[in-house]
This record gives C-alpha cells, sequence and structure tokens, in this order.
C-alpha cells in the first residue's frame, strides 16, 4: 500500500467527521481500509515467522478451533 492511498484514507475519515459520505466514498474507504488491513497482516505474519514463530496445529487448547465453537 503507498501512501497515497493512506492519505486517502485518512482524507475520508476526515470527511466522514465533517458530512455524511456518498455511496461511492463508502465503498472506496472499506475497499482501502481492507488493503490497509490485509497488508498490517502480511507484515504481522512476516515478523512472526522471523522470530521463529509458527501456528501450532497440535495445540490441545483449542485455540486453534476457536472460529468453530459457539460463544454463549
Amino acid at each position: 500500500m503507498d501512501e497515497k492511498q493512506i492519505a486517502r484514507i485518512n482524507e475520508l475519515a476526515k470527511l466522514k467527521k465533517e458530512r455524511r459520505l456518498t455511496n461511492a466514498e463508502v465503498k472506496e474507504q472499506q475497499n482501502l481500509r481492507e488493503k490497509y488491513l490485509k497488508n498490517i497482516r502480511k507484515n504481522m505474519e512476516t515478523q512472526l515467522k522471523q522470530a521463529g514463530h509458527t501456528k501450532r496445529p497440535d495445540c490441545q487448547c483449542g485455540c486453534q478451533n476457536i472460529k468453530n465453537k459457539t460463544i454463549l
């Protein structure tokens, strides 16, 4: 993600505080935020791998299957 896209995210956030965004602006903001978050996740995953951390599929606590559990 380049600086121009980040600047646009900030510009849309500022506009949202000043007025209601158009449907096109809302969609653009959502798309840019998703790209931004994907980039952050990718960078974090890379940093964790370089630090020697890996997923533990054999973990007994169930943390790998948390999405499949129902929270009451």
